[in-house]
């Protein structure tokens, strides 16, 4: 098991332990000496603070909103498997709305090459 713990920043810090071929267990975020939250990772389930939050699948995730209340979120990944677009249906009405309004139901979009100078 390896441990890493990242600077601290005002006091901040974030400690992510990793077994020995290099997945991640747990992550522990803390002000000080006191821990703000518990992040646990176990086979494509994420629990925070013992309370079950995501769910990982091939399509994307299972985002749990309370212990029984759940909402898809579905990623279009690139070639090399990274998320270019998760979205998710919000309301449920059985449609995607990607408009520029509170209504927007896009969670993250991430253009191939944003940020990079060409």
């Amino acid at each position: 098991m390896f441990t890493w713990t990242g600077g601290s920043f005002n006091g901040n810090s974030v400690e992510i332990v990793y077994d020995a071929a290099g997945t991640k267990l747990k992550k522990i975020v803390k002000t000080g000496a006191t821990v703000n939250y518990t992040q646990e990772y176990i086979g494509g389930i994420e629990y925070r603070d013992t309370v079950r939050e995501a769910i990982h699948t091939a399509e994307g995730r299972v985002f749990y909103t309370s212990p029984t209340a759940y909402r898809y979120e579905y990623s279009i990944k690139d070639h090399l498997g990274n998320a270019r677009i998760s979205f998710t249906d919000k309301d449920g009405d059985g449609y995607v709305e990607v408009f520029n309004s509170a209504s927007n139901e896009v969670l993250q979009e991430n253009p191939a090459g944003a940020g990079s100078v060409h």
